[in-house]
């Protein structure tokens, strides 16, 4: 064999690994064939058969290339801590290392595939359970150097403080791919969720009392301002679940609402499924078309212009709406002169 072909053969398994990672990512395994990973490669068969004895090969072979550069990010970001300080707040640091660890969508969806593929196949499965051994011990030394860098102590051993935790990745990272999530989102999702699990078996009481992280309100907020009247109220509660409670309450007057108590939303469905108003109360942190809970009158009118009509009745607040180019409605407090809530 000649030296220029050695040199190229761990390209042309570079290549087919990561076309076939895609090809299971696209169409899953048991739709995916050599034929379609070698074409995304650009590789003929016999390239294939070269590098790999078999589809199954290289299932597991490509998970293992995606995982193991995974976790070496991971380890190599909790070098980087350990260099220039880890972060004062734990759970900031256990969000880090997640987002470096959780693989987006594509990932997901390739991983739960194989585990599909190991229930059907007993040779995958025995390949599959022998690399999660090395993966879960690769995961139990991220642990120890977490524990150790906040000097943190648990009752579990850091073998089943790792089985829990890659247990709370594989669920939480599933439900949030299937929520409609895109990457970020699901890193966040994951990262709130090992911060949750890590909280519950920590004793420390800077871990105890970790409120919950900004950004998980941030992008609760962000949520529930990109939703709008006329949206599926499914897809949005879809959106909403894997970060936080979407509590369904009845009243006198409105039949029924569901509220996303952590940011003080309330949205009100409609009888065909859709959402037909949204309410952001005194506790929303986000501004809503430019407008935040909080701002005085005078800035309302400068960013909006004047309102277009008032309340018809009496109300304790004053109501500004305007109708154009959607309906938008400021409850302003008459004694404070400012944005108490907002409605759309």
């Amino acid at each position: 064999m000649s030296e220029p072909f050695e040199r190229s053969r761990p390209k042309t398994r570079s290549r087919l690994l990561e076309a076939a990672y895609t090809v299971f990512a696209d169409v899953g395994i048991e739709l995916g064939t050599v034929e379609m990973i070698c074409d995304r490669a650009n590789f003929s068969r016999g390239a294939f058969y070269s590098n790999f004895g078999s589809k199954d090969e290289i299932v597991i072979e490509a998970v293992k290339a995606f995982v193991g550069q995974r976790l070496v990010d991971s380890e190599e970001f909790v070098d980087s801590l350990v260099h220039r300080g880890f972060p004062a707040d734990p759970a900031d640091a256990i969000r880090q290392i997640a987002a470096k660890i959780t693989g987006g969508r594509a990932g997901i969806i390739v991983m739960n595939e194989v585990r599909m593929h190991g229930v059907r196949d007993e040779r995958v499965a025995h390949e599959y359970l022998q690399w999660q051994q090395g993966l879960l011990a690769q995961v139990q030394v991220i642990v120890q150097r977490f524990l150790a860098a906040y000097e943190l102590q648990t009752n579990l051993s850091a073998s089943h403080a790792a089985e829990l935790i890659f247990s709370v990745w594989q669920h939480t990272s599933l439900t949030a791919a299937i929520s409609g999530l895109n990457d970020e989102e699901i890193a966040l999702a994951v990262g709130d969720a090992t911060a949750g699990i890590l909280a519950s078996f920590a004793s420390t009481t800077a871990m105890a009392q970790t409120p919950r992280a900004p950004s998980a309100v941030s992008m609760l907020a962000s949520i529930c301002v990109e939703a709008a009247p006329r949206d599926p109220m499914m897809a949005f509660a879809d959106r909403i679940r894997p970060l936080a409670s979407l509590e369904m309450v009845q009243t006198e007057h409105v039949s029924v609402y569901y509220r996303v108590k952590e940011v003080d939303v309330q949205v009100i469905p409609a009888a065909d499924g859709t959402i037909a108003t949204i309410t952001y109360g005194a506790d929303f942190p986000a501004p809503v078309n430019g407008v935040s809970i909080g701002d005085a009158h005078e800035r309302v009118t400068a960013v909006l212009g004047d309102a277009h009509r008032t309340w018809p009745a009496a109300h304790p607040n004053d109501i500004l709406i305007w109708d154009t180019p959607a309906f938008f409605r400021v409850d302003v407090d008459r004694e404070t002169s400012r944005v108490a809530r907002i409605w759309r």
